[in-house]
């Protein structure tokens, strides 16, 4: 029975109908509603009738000391308050996301940008279309930095831990389980390595991947070897093609498209450690009035992100 009493698709059912309804509940007459809501009695038995007509079953006991929810109407009353609450949070999301007139000025660092933006921006356009945003990739501190001095209003970084005098949304944590390389180097054909087998390799790093070099660190000091690069770089495309020309090797978070015919990513056997994906930005961030819809685009889209 319950279920009949839900506002179906082609329902006439008004919000303010389910004010009205929730009024006469509290007061437990039609005038006294009438009185708060500052409408005539009439409005409100109009209201009652056509919710009790549209839902076929009646929603009060009557008698002479006034009206008082029955089983379905109690039932009815739980439903209304939840729909009324929803209905005040979208409205204020949205007043918050339309207080923000200027595109969201994000940082990113290159191998994020390389590896999720043009996707997480895709996804957030769809949800929320007259968001814009302005990109800046740099390196995790200098992006930092600038977030501080109020030049970005939310830097996206892998961290350990995120600073305590910022916000944070934890987005991902994943294992760093790739290496990648040269289809004519040595170990290529491999199906999968250990960093036995890598740990005399050379080894190329980018700009902002700090966590990454922080966790090289650890192996290689865990072997007795101190960490080094042989080539770090600025730009994405100067790895790739230094690992096309066997330079060295590249570890990276995710594998690589396999339709690249001169590089191959293989799976590393030992656990190298986690890495972490914040949202971070300050106390006077847009992003302190942004709705929760803009955050849950965030999260759902590294839910979906697979290792």
């Amino acid at each position: 029975m319950h279920s009949d009493l839900l506002p179906t698709e082609r329902s006439a059912m008004t919000l303010l109908q389910m004010q009205y309804f929730m009024e006469v509940c509290r007061c437990g007459s039609t005038l006294k509603a009438a009185q708060a809501a500052n409408v005539s009695q009439s409005t409100i038995s109009m209201a009652i009738r056509a919710l009790e007509k549209e839902l076929s079953i009646p929603l009060f006991d009557r008698s002479s000391k006034g009206l008082a929810p029955n089983a379905a109407g109690s039932f009815f009353l739980d439903q209304c308050s939840g729909i009324l609450k929803k209905t005040e949070r979208l409205a204020e999301e949205m007043k918050q996301f339309l207080s923000i007139s200027r595109p969201l000025r994000l940082g990113i660092p290159v191998v994020l940008n390389e590896f999720y933006w043009l996707d997480l921006y895709f996804e957030l356009k769809k949800q929320l279309p007259d968001l814009e945003f302005q990109t800046t990739n740099r390196t995790v501190p200098l992006l930092l930095s600038m977030l501080r001095d109020s030049s970005l209003d939310a830097v996206l970084a892998m961290r350990d831990a995120p600073d305590p005098d910022l916000r944070s949304l934890k987005l991902h944590t994943s294992r760093h389980r790739y290496v990648t390389m040269s289809r004519r180097h040595p170990l290529a054909e491999k199906g999968q390595v250990s960093y036995e087998d890598l740990i005399t390799c050379p080894v190329i790093g980018y700009a902002g991947d700090d966590l990454n070099t922080q966790l090289l660190k650890y192996v290689y000091k865990k072997r007795g070897k101190e960490f080094s690069y042989a080539f770090h770089v600025d730009q994405f495309s100067s790895l790739l093609r230094l690992l096309k020309h066997n330079a060295g090797i590249a570890f990276l978070n995710k594998k690589l498209p396999s339709s690249d015919p001169e590089l191959v990513s293989l799976p590393i056997r030992e656990e190298q450690g986690n890495f972490t994906i914040w949202l971070l930005w300050t106390p006077e961030s847009p992003l302190e009035r942004m709705p929760q819809s803009f955050f849950r685009v965030w999260t759902h889209f590294f839910e979906e992100i697979q290792d």
